[in-house]
């Protein structure tokens, strides 16, 4: 059970990196964007 648990929480936390990731990205390219677009 506990396995599972670890399991299931590094495949969540890994999933936040991958979302932090993306937003940080976005505001990348917004920025450039807005710089020339």
């Amino acid at each position: 059970m506990l396995h599972f648990l670890k399991l299931l929480f590094s495949q969540v936390e890994a999933a936040c990196d991958e979302t932090r990731l993306l937003a940080i990205a976005n505001q990348k390219l917004a920025a450039f964007d807005s710089l020339y677009g």
